[in-house]
């Protein structure tokens, strides 16, 4: 990792390629925000409420951004869940940013407790940022969804939340060693997710 504006060209084992493959697809923003928002959904709402606040942010936060991911990976030609080429992933981006926009409005609607309304704000807010500067640079949005679970996790549980980020550099690195990101496009990703879910919980929640 000699120059953090070039992608790696190392060459790896089978192994630790499908490992690297495997843990990418599962640390996939849309896909690590299930654990996420059944956590802080449990604790600000534990009774009646849980279910519905649980299953719409599931809803629009994972389960339709999932399945846009899916058909446009394989729209774009990549049978690894992935969106490879950067200009491929704006349309996407900007059905997903609908997507968190309606979520938004639903659970706003519903009364849904003040940390599910933030996090379903800070993955619009996050894809609203990320569009126009993935028409010129393809930044990371696997660091920016880890960010943002972190971020929502240390706001509803403490510093207890901080181990979620534990998944980081494993994370980084498969994202590294299969070519997908430099190393300065995965700390763009970083420091905009932190930042970016940082105020919207601060306002918001």
């Amino acid at each position: 990792m000699n120059d953090p504006t070039c992608l790696c060209k190392t060459e790896m084992s089978p192994g630790k390629k499908r490992f690297a493959a495997v843990f990418s697809n599962l640390v996939q923003p849309p896909i690590l925000d299930i654990p996420v928002l059944l956590l802080i959904n449990m604790a600000a709402d534990g009774g009646a409420g849980y279910a519905v606040s649980a299953s719409v942010s599931l809803l629009f936060a994972t389960v339709l951004p999932i399945a846009v991911v899916l058909y446009f990976s394989k729209k774009t030609g990549n049978d690894d869940g992935d969106i490879v080429r950067r200009e491929d992933r704006i349309f996407p981006l900007a059905v997903a940013g609908l997507i968190y926009l309606a979520g938004s409005v639903v659970l706003i609607a519903a009364d849904a407790p003040d940390v599910t309304v933030a996090m379903m704000v800070s993955c619009l807010v996050c894809t609203a940022a990320v569009i126009p500067i993935t028409m010129h640079w393809k930044i990371s949005l696997h660091a920016m969804g880890i960010m943002c679970a972190a971020v929502a996790l240390t706001w509803t549980f403490g510093p207890v939340g901080l181990l979620s980020l534990s998944v980081y550099p494993v994370a980084m690195w498969c994202r590294y060693v299969l070519g997908k990101h430099t190393p300065m496009q995965m700390a763009g990703g970083t420091v905009l997710g932190a930042v970016l879910t940082s105020a919207v919980f601060f306002l918001v929640a």
